[in-house]
């Protein structure tokens, strides 16, 4: 029984996947146990990646074969039920396009230990591109994106910096378990791929958690074309929607719940623009009362409002000339 349990999520990249294995293989700190998860790929990447696992003849690592593609939200909960099952302290979720440092699992395995009020650990990645080279510009603009630079060791605050700046990717954030059964880990309703990342972290926010930040460069995480976050999400009203979903069922206080409503009221501007584009005017007149009514104070709102209500057919006509019948970018 590890104290550690490693959860690979893997869908079509067997090449990758297995420099991701290969990472978890090489930690100095070695009780630990991982499970690589296919979530339905192409049957020869399911053999390829079944077979690799095989013939490394480990027994701390194991394939698993999900009978369906649930997205993020199945592989997480899937690797979530598995840490309870198997009694381990500590789960980490690295993407299958990502690389642990030797010591990493040492590094969170000590911090976690020394700081118990701790719901997890983070540290800052190197930005590798698909061929794991290092990426200077990367690891700059992901520094200044997630608002790292100069953050010290030690304790942050959950909701503050997650709602600031989404401070924590998923891949690599490494959980003290029975925080995630505190939270409740994620909302039960929500499915698929987005915002998973955002529902775990939300819930362990909104109830005061704390993590420990280790501004070491203790990761290595990979940008490149394939990567979920390159995949234009704005395009997908879906994601809109259950992304909208997940923050109007939630109230803050403070700074926090100005950015929950500034980001709602960009949400719902997306959404009447994807209505617009369809040509649905009356579905665009109501998502821009929303976002005029949840953020009263944007201008962009207020812009958007008017034309919603008054020029309807000229809106949309602007969308699908400016953006195109899938290309959306704008918010």
């Amino acid at each position: 029984m590890a104290r550690v349990l490693i959860g690979v999520p893997t869908l079509n990249r067997p090449e990758l996947v297995r420099q991701t294995i290969h990472s978890v293989q090489a930690q100095r700190y070695g009780d630990w146990q991982a499970i690589v998860s296919d979530n339905v790929s192409q049957v020869a990447a399911i053999t390829s990646v079944r077979n690799f696992v095989a013939g490394l003849e480990d027994s701390r690592i194991r394939f698993h074969a999900q009978p369906e593609n649930a997205g993020e939200y199945g592989q997480g909960r899937y690797f979530f039920k598995q840490a309870q099952q198997l009694g381990c302290d500590y789960l980490v979720i690295l993407h299958d396009d990502d690389l642990m440092d030797g010591d990493f699992i040492a590094a969170a395995v000590q911090a976690l230990d020394a700081q118990p009020q701790a719901a997890f650990y983070v540290c800052n990645p190197t930005i590798i591109d698909e061929q794991g080279r290092v990426a200077a510009d990367g690891t700059r603009q992901f520094d200044e994106r997630w608002q790292r630079r100069g953050v010290p060791e030690g304790l942050i605050d959950v909701l503050d910096t997650h709602m600031a700046s989404g401070f924590t990717p998923i891949t690599g954030a490494f959980f003290r378990v029975s925080a995630l059964q505190h939270s409740g880990f994620v909302d039960a309703d929500l499915q698929g791929c987005f915002p998973f990342e955002s529902n775990v972290f939300l819930r362990l926010g909104e109830r005061g958690a704390c993590a420990w930040f280790d501004p070491r460069r203790l990761l290595q995480v990979r940008w490149h074309s394939q990567q979920m976050t390159n995949w234009g999400f704005l395009n997908q009203e879906e994601i809109v929607t259950s992304t909208i979903v997940l923050f109007e069922r939630r109230r803050f206080t403070g700074l926090n719940e100005k950015r929950r409503r500034q980001l709602l009221g960009r949400l719902h501007r997306v959404r009447a623009l994807h209505r617009a584009r369809a040509g649905d005017a009356a579905a665009a007149r109501t998502e821009a009362w929303q976002a005029l009514k949840t953020n009263p104070v944007s201008w962009r709102s207020w812009l958007l409002g008017p034309l919603a209500l008054l020029l309807p057919v000229a809106l949309g006509a602007g969308v699908r000339r400016w953006f195109g019948p899938r290309t959306f970018s704008a918010a």
